[in-house]
């Protein structure tokens, strides 16, 4: 459920005269339910063209069942705290999505003493940005979409036609130089 959504009825379910107060009293029952891991903030693309995602990546509440909840808990401190910070990570543009760099520097500042960010199966991801002809690493939730079965299954397909377009391509190269070979 669209995070957005979840906000609007809660809101519309408490009485109060107060608009001010049912925003905060929704945002610390969002919250609470985060921070038990009864619910999870993830990404997903806002819309979708049948299994295909259009639209923008946009924040989701999703309601965690027992086995989901236990591994979230049971992760270390640093992870949790991992995700917490890439929970809260927004700009005007991304969502999910911070500097590796930021991140260490925030679990320090937290008191973790790491020199590496954590890795979460299922959960995060890293990738390089070119800044100053210098490679950065950054650092993201990983979208709902790209942890399903069709995805994944689309990746090995790709993959699968790749290697055998490289090796066509080796091929064609290795009949060329025999070839060439028995010309001289």
């Amino acid at each position: 459920m669209k995070i957005d959504l979840v906000r609007k009825n809660l809101q519309a379910r408490i009485k109060s005269s107060d608009r001010e107060e049912i925003s905060t009293i929704v945002e610390q029952i969002i919250q609470e339910a985060l921070d038990k891991w009864i619910v999870d903030k993830i990404i997903d693309y806002s819309d979708y063209d049948g299994d295909i995602p259009t639209g923008n990546l946009t924040w989701f509440i999703k309601l965690l069942n027992d086995d989901e909840s236990n591994k979230l808990k049971e992760l270390t401190d640093i992870k949790k705290a991992y995700l917490r910070i890439l929970r809260n990570a927004e700009t005007e543009r991304r969502i999910g999505v911070m500097r590796g760099s930021m991140v260490l520097r925030k679990l320090n500042d937290l008191g973790f003493q790491v020199s590496d960010v954590p890795y979460i199966s299922d959960k995060t991801d890293e990738f390089f940005r070119t800044e100053n002809d210098e490679l950065i690493p950054w650092v993201c939730l990983i979208p709902e979409f790209e942890l399903t079965e069709e995805y994944k299954k689309g990746l090995e397909e790709q993959d699968r036609k790749h290697w055998e377009k490289q090796l066509i391509l080796m091929r064609a190269a290795e009949n060329e130089d025999n070839e060439s070979d028995a010309d001289e």
